[in-house]
């Protein structure tokens, strides 16, 4: 500070660079901490949504299934009907138009099922996307801190 005097010019203001760096770290700590709060607030949605996704495609799948044995059942029952009477020929064509709805509804669960993978898919994404937002943000303040610390070493020096 003396050798600045002697040259005439303005000693440097350390001591207000120094709060303007800790106003700075603290508004850095602020929105960091903000962003974090809204950051895990959206995280935790995403695994509610994935959650209830995961839920909604075990259900498709056990309907899936339901349907699958039922249809397994109803073309058994078909094969031995056909040996029968006509009475009982009758009832194999109204059998067989059940198997023909239970084959849509088959179809439908598992495009269920399809549309539930694809969103859990997506919404792992999503939540890649915010633990690495949050990683840099954790970086950031930390490089913030240790300019801090820097910044306070050098005052202390002087």
């Amino acid at each position: 500070a003396a050798a600045a005097a002697g040259n005439g010019e303005p000693a440097p203001d350390y001591m207000a660079m120094l709060a303007d760096a800790q106003k700075d770290v603290e508004r850095v700590k602020t929105e960091g901490a903000e962003n974090m709060k809204v950051l895990h607030e959206q995280m935790e949605k995403l695994r509610a949504e994935g959650s209830e996704a995961r839920h909604a495609r075990t259900q498709a799948a056990a309907d899936m299934e339901f349907h699958r044995e039922r249809y397994n059942r109803l073309v058994e029952s078909s094969d031995a009907s056909r040996q029968q009477t006509e009475l009982l020929a009758q009832r194999n064509a109204a059998l067989a138009r059940e198997v023909t709805e239970h084959q849509k509804a088959l179809q439908n669960a598992a495009h269920s099922r399809d549309a539930a993978e694809d969103e859990t898919r997506r919404q792992m994404r999503v939540i890649s996307g915010l633990e690495a937002e949050k990683a840099l943000l954790t970086t950031a303040e930390a490089r913030v801190s240790a300019e801090l610390r820097a910044l306070s070493e050098t005052r202390t020096q002087l």
